[in-house]
């Protein structure tokens, strides 16, 4: 695994540890946050019409995980990391974000792809106080662009 990309992990994971209060509209949570883990997920197109780019975006954030964990975490907490399959249809990744949210208490969502399941999803972590980090498109909401 890159150093990298180990690098960019740990600094996802330090900027959502220092900015959820600033991100956080209703309320501050530590869910997903304890003295030994931190709870992290991602809906991915694992079954559906982009699985070519969903399973190997999977692959490499568990590949991520383990690397950060194996050399001690964060600040000695080591990540957890649910990943829930979208199918890349919107309504299977609100479901897999309540899922996370609600049931696993992740801290964070990050890393989801794909304009079409984003715009359905990007209210739910701000409802409920998560930190929601997203690759994001050259797609304008309700707009087609051609290059």
């Amino acid at each position: 695994m890159s150093k990298s990309l180990t690098a960019l992990g740990l600094a996802v994971s330090a900027l959502a540890l220092t900015h959820l209060p600033a991100a956080a509209q209703t309320k501050v949570t530590n869910e997903g946050i304890s003295a030994t883990e931190i709870v992290i997920g991602t809906h991915q197109d694992l079954s559906g019409p982009v699985k070519g780019w969903g399973v190997p975006v999977s692959n490499g954030m568990k590949m991520a995980v383990e690397e950060i964990n194996a050399a001690g975490g964060i600040n000695g907490r080591k990540i957890k990391l649910i990943v829930e399959d979208s199918g890349y249809d919107p309504k299977r990744a609100v479901l897999a974000s309540q899922k996370m949210v609600e049931r696993d208490k992740v801290f964070a969502m990050v890393g989801p792809m794909g304009s079409v399941r984003c715009r359905g999803v990007a209210t739910v972590p701000a409802e409920l106080s998560r930190i929601y980090l997203q690759v994001r498109s050259g797609q304008a909401a309700g707009t087609a662009q051609v290059q």
